[in-house]
């Protein structure tokens, strides 16, 4: 058996249809490794289909450029040299002509190239996506494999780098100035404001990386600083702590633990589990000094119904930061390189990124769109 495919392209006008074979497959006894498309075939005419609709789109595009928008003359062409446009279906080469602005123009003779005007990324928006997707969730390495494996692409791991901290440098341009207060107006009128929503509570963490300066893989470590935000609908979940810290009286907790430190400090040394009491209470007791005006009454705060404990907060340094930068991770990083990825792997998370990429490019297909076409 025989299967030709081939595409048909008809133009709005009254020209011929272009009829291009894309593929011919061939199958003989029926198996299960020969069932349906095998993945080469299928990247081989997913990569010739985007080949001859890529060729197609350019040529009527610099046509419809060629005359003049003013008195419909042929503009002349100057030359022409490709340009290299990468998709998710393989890489192109781009005929681009350069063409003289229109005589009927008074300005001073100039030329442009439609095609790079065009395409000043080089680089496809949903391409470019991909990469900065998988690349905030695995390493390099990995995300060049995987998008090799299902796509006819070839890339490297300085391509993928750049272009996820392209975004990301696009992302954080787009970060409003600092506030250090969101209320406008004279302080006499805040009480006519309405009544807030749900409180929300922010809790603040981090954790430290390996660091990397210049060429320098052994400049230590550095600590990334997170933070995530929950309103009074979410999750409380409450800690078992000391009755002096449940109601926010650091000053009559730091006073038991100095009690408690010296009643051990007659028993150390006499067995390995008093010595390692001994290390939890003083570890306990430095938190609490170096914390103590961030300690909050949480009876008060669990009375009205709002977040006590900071587990949600020490739980996403670990989904936005442990996971990919620290544990089982060789790589060093620059204080840059790692706020540039956090900043693409948090909108990943918060499912955002397909939404910032549309805005980008309105043409790109919301991620509704996307589900629904796929299911």
């Amino acid at each position: 058996m025989k299967v030709k495919i081939q595409v048909i392209v008809e133009s709005k006008n009254d020209e011929a249809p272009i009829v291009e074979e894309l593929a011919e497959l061939s199958r003989d006894d029926l198996t299960p490794e020969t069932l349906g498309l095998t993945l080469d075939e299928a990247k081989n005419l997913l990569a010739n289909l985007q080949s001859t609709m890529v060729t197609q789109q350019v040529d009527q595009y610099v046509e419809k450029q060629r005359r003049c928008t003013h008195c419909g003359k042929s503009r002349p062409r100057k030359g022409h040299h490709q340009i290299v446009y990468r998709t998710l279906f393989g890489k192109m080469k781009l005929q681009s002509p350069r063409l003289y602005t229109c005589a009927c123009q008074q300005e001073k003779r100039q030329s442009e190239s439609p095609i790079a005007s065009l395409l000043p990324e080089r680089t496809a928006p949903e391409l470019l996506y991909l990469q900065t997707k998988w690349a905030s969730l695995m390493s390099y390495g990995l995300t060049i494999d995987r998008l090799s494996d299902v796509l006819p692409i070839e890339t490297n791991v300085a391509t993928v780098y750049r272009n996820l901290h392209k975004v990301a440098q696009r992302t954080d341009n787009e970060l409003e100035e600092e506030r250090h207060i969101y209320i406008d107006g004279c302080p006499r009128d805040w009480g006519n404001l309405p009544r807030p929503d749900a409180p929300i509570t922010v809790g603040i963490d981090g954790c430290y990386v390996h660091a990397r300066e210049g060429e320098n893989r052994k400049a230590g470590w550095f600590e990334v600083i997170v933070g995530k935000s929950i309103t009074g609908e979410g999750d409380k979940k409450l800690e078992r702590i000391k009755w002096y810290l449940w109601h926010g009286n650091v000053f009559m907790a730091l006073d038991v633990l100095d009690d408690l430190t010296m009643d051990i400090e007659v028993l150390s040394g006499k067995k390995s589990v008093i010595r390692k009491l001994e290390n939890t209470v003083s570890e306990l007791n430095t938190y609490i000094v170096q914390n103590q005006s961030f300690i909050p009454n949480y009876r008060d705060r669990y009375f009205y119904g709002e977040a006590i404990s900071t587990g949600f907060v020490e739980s996403t340094v670990n989904q936005v930061v442990s996971k990919r930068m620290v544990k089982k991770q060789q790589m060093r990083w620059t204080k840059r390189g790692a706020h540039n990825l956090l900043q693409v792997r948090t909108q990943v998370i918060n499912d955002d990124l397909r939404d910032t990429f549309c805005r980008w490019y309105p043409n790109m297909t919301p991620s509704e769109e996307t589900e629904e076409l796929a299911a």
